[in-house]
């Protein structure tokens, strides 16, 4: 009797166990169908990053992130310049598609939760008048999820609510003209598998 008691005891902890690693599963979440954004997990933290590019002869001297947003499936991340890191990179020597003719990018922009640690976006930029290159601003909008928005999104997707959008309301001056802009777009969170 003995016996059995201890072998049921063995077999019901390995089912709870198993149950456990079952349920434990490894996600690698993907937004499918956009090139608009992008969620990547880093030292078990999920982020999401949104690129936000100009080429152009022209000077991008200020930006202002307003409160937007991500939607996955019917649960809503914010983005506000509170719980975000924005940064920005220029090179000065980039042709119409973006390919880098000379030099690197440089970091012109960086604010981490509301507090700005490099600001020269409207530094002056010297040119040649026989330079016809153009400027790159490549920006990336990051937002990094809590513990509990992380779950609430798995728990999206085991719902099967993957299909998802996004919209980033910013202002900004570019050549002395200031501007409210928007980006959006629909995107499916997919998670891929090993």
């Amino acid at each position: 009797m003995i016996i059995k008691r201890n072998n049921y005891i063995i077999l019901i902890g390995i089912i709870i166990f198993l149950s456990n690693c079952a349920s434990e599963h490894e996600y690698n979440f993907t937004c499918d169908n956009t090139l608009s954004i992008f969620i990547n997990k880093e030292n078990n933290t999920y982020r999401f990053n949104i690129p936000i590019q100009y080429i152009g002869n022209y000077q991008l001297e200020t930006f202002d992130l307003l409160p937007s947003n991500i939607l996955i499936g019917d649960y809503n991340i914010i983005l506000n310049r509170e719980n975000t890191t924005i940064a920005a990179l220029l090179n000065t020597a980039s042709d119409e598609y973006g390919k880098i003719i000379k030099g690197s990018f440089d970091l012109v922009y960086l604010e981490e939760y509301g507090i700005i640690s490099t600001s020269e976006l409207n530094a002056p930029i010297t040119k040649s008048e026989t330079d016809n290159t153009l400027n790159q601003y490549n920006i990336n909008i990051q937002r990094i999820l809590t513990d509990d928005e992380a779950k609430s999104i798995i728990n999206e997707y085991r719902k099967g609510n993957i299909n998802s959008s996004f919209i980033i309301w910013y202002k900004a001056t570019i050549d002395n003209e200031f501007g409210e802009f928007g980006i959006s777009d629909d995107f499916i969170l997919n998670n891929e598998h090993f």
